[in-house]
């Protein structure tokens, strides 16, 4: 099985630091483990700071459940995209993997994009499970690509940069750069700056000077935070710190990388902050 870096790989807005979120040849053996595991990959960030639909989602299965799989079993699309992830993130309802990817296949009969992005998030999930073998890990990749290249087509943002970053790290297929960045210009169509920091992230740790560079240039290049999640955020400030740490492409200083780190810390305690705001029993 590949082993892909430890990186979160920012995809959603793509996310800029660890899209799939497990160390080399690591596992999930429990299944609050591999909850938290697929609400990393698939939001980016934790429970309590979830993005759409997840943050209207919780509230809504958790008291109408048995309503929403009325609807499901009555080929209701969006419904049955609900109830995917219900089973998927354990809302409303027991985790159960494989309910999960029953009915989001069931939702992407109806192209829908999201969909297809949840299968391919899903099947990359099953391939890190304990009792999978490399074998079946193998097979799972493939089947993750296959979605999320499905996704891509769809011109789903999540989809086009995820699959880029399979292909460029060579998760369920062979490297294949060429079109990982082919991945990420149709994807710069739809959000550039989400694109930059995701060819950013790439880059950064290449054995390729010139895409170091690249890489250097575009964490360094002003950037609209306004527009950016916690996550990006964190990348961005750690990524800058490391850069003048080591003297990538700049001139080192230990000045310019603590201040990056302390902008990291001040975005990590808000981050925090808000996690312990929004889980507070109101």
């Amino acid at each position: 099985m590949k082993k892909f870096p430890v990186s979160i790989f920012i995809i959603l807005s793509l996310l800029a630091t660890n899209i799939l979120g497990l160390e080399a040849g690591a596992s999930i053996s429990s299944s609050e483990s591999f909850k938290q595991y697929v609400l990393t990959i698939s939001a980016n960030q934790p429970s309590c700071l979830k993005p759409s639909p997840f943050n209207n989602l919780e509230s809504t299965l958790q008291a109408g459940f048995k309503h929403y799989i009325i609807l499901a079993n009555q080929n209701n699309p969006l419904a049955q995209y609900y109830i995917g992830l219900a089973y998927a993130y354990n809302i409303g309802t027991n985790y159960d993997l494989d309910k999960a990817i029953f009915w989001l296949a069931k939702a992407e009969k109806n192209n829908d994009g999201n969909a297809m992005y949840q299968l391919g998030l899903l099947y990359n999930a099953k391939a890190h499970i304990t009792e999978s073998t490399q074998s079946t890990a193998q097979a799972y990749q493939k089947q993750a690509l296959n979605w999320l290249t499905l996704s891509a087509k769809s011109q789903n943002l999540q989809g086009l940069l995820t699959a880029a970053y399979f292909y460029y790290h060579g998760i369920g297929t062979n490297i294949n750069k060429k079109k990982a960045l082919h991945l990420i210009y149709k994807a710069s169509l739809i959000d550039s700056q989400a694109s930059n920091l995701a060819l950013a992230e790439l880059y950064l740790h290449s054995q390729e000077p010139e895409e170091v560079k690249q890489a250097v240039n575009l964490y360094l290049k002003t950037i609209k935070t306004d527009r950016l999640n916690y996550a990006q955020l964190r990348s961005i400030y750690s990524n800058r710190s490391y850069i003048y740490k080591h003297g990538i492409n700049v001139k080192q200083s230990s000045a310019k990388s603590t201040y990056w780190n302390n902008k990291y810390r001040n975005v990590q305690s808000q981050f925090q902050t808000s996690c312990q705001l929004n889980n507070t029993p109101s």
